[in-house]
């Protein structure tokens, strides 16, 4: 597939809302560059490539991400001085490979306030999540400039997340699986909308 200019031109963001797989995110940062992704936010317990790292403030048997009853995140991680600039950095780019230096990031703890920027900017919401309200991830309009939420490994998209998207897609399924590991879901998404903007063109 030939690289879109007009979308990247446009303005193609993605968001990870609280990734908490550094080979995942570094994955995505990969498949982000591949396609030509303006910028990735990072956000919550996501790690990010830096001289900081989130660490757990609990027993280490606890999950560091519970969901409460309204499907939001809730973290229970803090910075820790004791955590390494090198492990989360090589643990990132062991599957970012080059594209770490390749593509723009910018990290931040709430997801909501990245979002609320954007809508701003009219820069159009998608969430990728399995919701009563999702429709065909190839249905979707993927108009520029556009952003492209991806949620926790478990969990997905927070709810209070998914209620200001202003659409919400799902890959459909067809084996035994209910979902898809995050960063091949990122790809599949990715893909798709630059194939819709070149469509478009």
């Amino acid at each position: 597939m030939t690289n879109n200019q007009n979308i990247s031109n446009n303005g193609l963001f993605l968001i990870l809302d609280n990734l908490r797989s550094l080979l995942n995110v570094g994955a995505i940062f990969r498949t982000a560059d591949a396609v030509g992704v303006k910028k990735i936010y990072l956000c919550g317990i996501t790690a990010y490539p830096t001289n900081k790292l989130i660490k757990r403030i609990d027993n280490v048997d606890i999950d560091p991400i519970i969901g409460d009853k309204e499907g939001n995140a809730i973290i229970i991680y803090k910075p820790s001085k004791k955590c390494t600039t090198e492990f989360l950095h090589q643990e990132i780019a062991k599957t970012a490979l080059s594209a770490l230096d390749a593509v723009e990031w910018e990290y931040s703890t709430n997801t909501l306030e990245v979002i609320s920027r954007l809508k701003k900017e009219s820069v159009n919401i998608i969430s990728l999540e399995q919701t009563d309200r999702s429709i065909d991830y190839c249905e979707a309009n993927y108009s520029a400039p556009l952003a492209i939420v991806i949620g926790h490994e478990r969990l997905g998209v927070s709810k209070n997340v998914l209620d200001l998207s202003d659409q919400i897609v799902e890959i459909p399924m067809m084996g035994v699986g209910k979902s898809l590991n995050v960063s091949t879901a990122a790809g599949i998404i990715l893909y798709k909308a630059i194939e819709k903007s070149e469509l478009n063109n």
